[in-house]
């Protein structure tokens, strides 16, 4: 398997930024309630309360840099990869708001290619249950083909071991990650919903020292929707229905995993 540089490097260094700090809880009030006040303000803050169950997604879709030793015959062009990508991941807001529940979130805003740092900074000020990273691959090995999906791993990347060097110690959001859990529940949930599809060949969930998931405070994977180095995928993506298809499925998992979280 090739792990292309656009996963596991940064494209922009990270300087010193504080981790969000939770608010403290309100102090419960000093007035005792009527009995049959609790059932009424049940009743009477229901939408507020629903409204307050929404599931928050971030969705990640800026493609990055892609460099490898050979040029491929059919290789899409920059401009087309931050079309179609973009184009996925509005699909996947437009399928998950129709259905409801979901309120969907994109670091990206209108034409704007926001910075690394921008980027965890949306994310981890959004309030948001899960990330979903869309990117596109490439490889000199031109037979490499199809979707993976990428959770974050315990493994340094270069960032974090520059980090390290500089300061003898490796900072502590470098060191750990929180939502291994649930990021890798995410990831289950989008590979079962490929597999079922039949029209799209996914390979198997791999851990791998992703960036951005590394500094994501919530559960999160990257989806790699194909490589623009292997001609058939190519041809796929550059296909509209296809596309459409992913945003299909991908919206469909998020979904599953919503429903999940309530068991």
């Amino acid at each position: 398997m090739c792990l292309c540089p656009l996963i596991i490097s940064a494209q922009d260094t990270i300087k010193g930024k504080e981790e969000p700090t939770a608010s403290a809880p309100p102090l419960p009030s000093a007035t005792p309630m009527p009995r049959d006040a609790g059932l009424r303000a049940q009743q009477s803050q229901t939408p507020r309360a629903q409204s307050q169950r929404l599931m928050k997604i971030v969705i990640d879709s800026v493609s990055e840099p892609i460099k490898w030793d050979k040029s491929a015959q059919g290789t899409l062009s920059r401009a087309s990869q931050d079309a179609m990508i973009r184009e996925i991941a509005v699909g996947i807001k437009k399928i998950l708001e129709r259905e409801g529940g979901i309120e969907v979130i994109l670091t990206h805003r209108g034409g704007e290619s926001p910075t690394m740092e921008q980027r965890i900074e949306r994310v981890n000020t959004s309030g948001a249950d899960a990330l979903v990273a869309l990117r596109l691959n490439a490889s000199p090995y031109e037979n490499l083909e199809g979707v993976e999906i990428f959770i974050a791993s315990e493994s340094v990347d270069s960032a974090s071991q520059g980090a390290k060097k500089a300061g003898g110690a490796l900072p502590l959001p470098f060191a750990y990650i929180p939502f291994q859990r649930e990021s890798l529940a995410l990831a289950h949930v989008i590979q079962e919903e490929m597999e079922r599809s039949g029209s799209i060949r996914v390979g198997l969930i791999t851990p791998a020292p992703v960036y951005l998931l590394k500094r994501a405070a919530m559960a999160s994977a990257l989806i790699s929707c194909g490589y623009i180095s292997n001609s058939k995928d190519a041809s796929q993506l550059s296909r509209e229905r296809y596309r459409d298809s992913l945003a299909r499925v991908i919206a469909e998992a998020i979904l599953k995993y919503k429903d999940s979280r309530r068991k």
